[in-house]
């Protein structure tokens, strides 16, 4: 699991309300949790700034 599903998860959201929030589609968010996409600069830097954590660190493998 990435750090991206796991922060998501911690704020009780679904893949869908994730997207509504950042402007980023639920499949394209899927995609990217399940390492089959590799996000655009512009998507990490949304999502960066929504969980607050650095771009790098949202695509790291944690257990």
């Amino acid at each position: 699991m990435l750090t991206l599903e796991l922060e998501r998860r911690k704020r009780g959201l679904t893949q869908k309300q994730l997207g509504e929030k950042v402007g980023i589609g639920p499949a394209e968010i899927s995609r990217m949790e399940n390492g089959m996409s590799k996000p655009f600069p512009a998507y990490i830097e949304r999502l960066s700034k929504f969980f607050n954590i650095p771009g790098d660190e949202l695509f790291k493998e944690v257990e």
